[in-house]
């Protein structure tokens, strides 16, 4: 499917739903390539890992506790799952250290990093707990020009091949370069700052070409998205007054099929409400799909509950710790 959502039993979560302070995010393998923070002079400030999270204050140390329960579609009965995340920052705002764990699973993935004289990071060692996953980042900086590169190297067994990536970036810290065995990217940006185009090649012989154009309006937002190559799709958004993401609307020609995500939000920013609907013009007609959030908050304005509904259902809930410097 060319629509970025997961089909999970009779619920279908999108891809794009969690949008907090009106950030449009789009990945270039974890590296955010849109951000939207200032709409009179579409500045894009270096951001920390504690900002990039959405946290508030000076974070020390963050755990999740998560249940999720997924309702049987024959026999209705609620099956939940467990899972924990550990991450600990330091006084600058950099995520040192981070633990995700499994209910009833001895098996835990563990980031690591090693951070330079200057407070860079140096690598990025994530594993799992019985060693039959690692992925060690790399990053290495020109010393003449500054410029970053990172290899991503993987591999899921101990005795196996590694699989790399290589992602280089432009003094700015934008990601101009992305490749690995069956994927490779190039961006370019305008003077702004904001990627205005993406060239991508996949496939073991990277067979299959894609470009996609991006648009922004005066005040640097997104408002379009055109990806052509085997396939044509269209995708347009539309904002609230404070930048926030109201709506967006996908349209693939060759499948003749349109995706309409509308987003409301709540006083600090966080998403409450999702509506989705799917229309493949066709026999099957509209899809629809609702997902709404709650929260609670602690004094420093960062959530330590979340329940989210997906179609008027509880289907995960989130508890969270924190600490402050």
């Amino acid at each position: 499917m060319l629509f970025n959502y997961i089909i999970l039993h009779t619920l279908t979560i999108p891809f794009i739903c969690l949008m907090t302070f009106g950030d449009l995010r789009a990945q270039c393998g974890g590296d955010i390539i849109f951000h939207v923070t200032n709409r009179q002079k579409c500045e894009k400030p270096r951001l920390t890992d504690i900002q990039m999270h959405g946290l508030r204050g000076k974070v020390k140390t963050v755990s999740t506790a998560l249940f999720s329960s997924n309702i049987s579609i024959h026999e209705r009965v609620p099956v939940h799952r467990g899972k924990k995340r550990e991450e600990r920052y330091d006084v600058n705002g950099t995520l040192t250290d981070k633990m995700i764990s499994f209910e009833n699973s001895p098996i835990a993935i563990i980031l690591k990093r090693t951070l330079g004289d200057n407070k860079k990071p140096l690598t990025d060692l994530l594993c799992n707990s019985d060693s039959s996953y690692c992925q060690l980042t790399q990053y290495k900086y020109d010393s003449a020009t500054g410029m970053l590169t990172a290899e991503y190297i993987r591999c899921c067994q101990i005795d196996s091949s590694p699989d790399n990536t290589i992602k280089k970036y432009d003094l700015n810290g934008n990601c101009t370069e992305e490749e690995s065995a069956r994927n490779r990217k190039r961006y370019t940006y305008n003077e702004k700052g904001n990627c205005v185009m993406m060239e991508e090649s996949a496939g073991h012989f990277h067979e299959s070409k894609f470009v996609t154009i991006y648009t922004y309006d005066d005040s640097c937002r997104l408002i379009r998205a055109v990806r052509t190559g085997p396939d044509t799709v269209y995708t347009t958004y539309k904002y609230y007054e404070n930048d926030s993401l109201v709506e967006q609307i996908q349209t693939n020609l060759e499948e003749n099929t349109t995706l309409a995500i509308s987003y409301k939000y709540d006083d600090h920013g966080n998403n409450i409400e999702v509506n989705q609907i799917v229309n493949t013009h066709s026999e099957i007609g509209e899809m629809p799909y609702n997902q709404k959030s709650e929260y609670k908050y602690d004094n420093k304005g960062n959530w330590i509950s979340r329940t989210r509904h997906f179609s008027n259902r509880p289907f995960i809930r989130e508890e969270r710790s924190i600490t402050y410097y």
